[in-house]
């Protein structure tokens, strides 16, 4: 994208298209940076739901949600 973005500034030198692919990349860069936030999350999630799966079957019994509560501050 950035390489797209420096080939068009070559091409075109307009103040109104370069100002309209600033905003259009600054966007870029804020939504990439929140996906690539959100992907981490979710991997920890999909890690702690699998670690909490795999504790709660070994259990005989219990409360699953104090495992779940010692599983997440453990992790975190």
């Amino acid at each position: 994208v950035h390489k797209f973005f420096n080939l068009l500034k070559e091409i075109d030198t307009s103040t109104k298209v370069d100002n309209a692919m600033s905003r259009l990349l600054k966007k870029y860069d804020v939504l990439f940076a929140l996906f690539s936030k959100l992907e981490r999350k979710v991997n920890i999630l999909l890690g702690l739901h699998s670690d909490f799966l795999c504790h709660c079957s070994q259990l005989d019994s219990g409360n699953y949600l104090t495992h779940l509560v010692k599983l997440v501050s453990i992790n975190s």
